[in-house]
């Protein structure tokens, strides 16, 4: 993945599309934020990530899981 892709957020147990309600908690960003759309990924490095989708920017850590 780069910078201008887009995601299409999958769970990571049986890779199927998350639902469209689904969020992800932050610890970055310390609240659960949404990625159950298609979202444009605008930075990932080692550590972190950042996305834009339909409810605005958010950031994560690559470990950050879903709840």
């Amino acid at each position: 993945m780069k910078p201008g892709d887009l995601i299409e957020w999958c769970y990571k147990y049986n890779n199927k599309s998350v639902c469209f309600n689904e969020y992800l908690w932050s610890t970055t960003m310390k609240c659960y934020v949404p990625i159950g759309t298609i979202s444009l990924l605008l930075h990932i490095d080692k550590e972190t990530y950042s996305w834009q989708n339909s409810k605005g920017c958010f950031h994560a850590r690559v470990d950050d899981i879903l709840n």
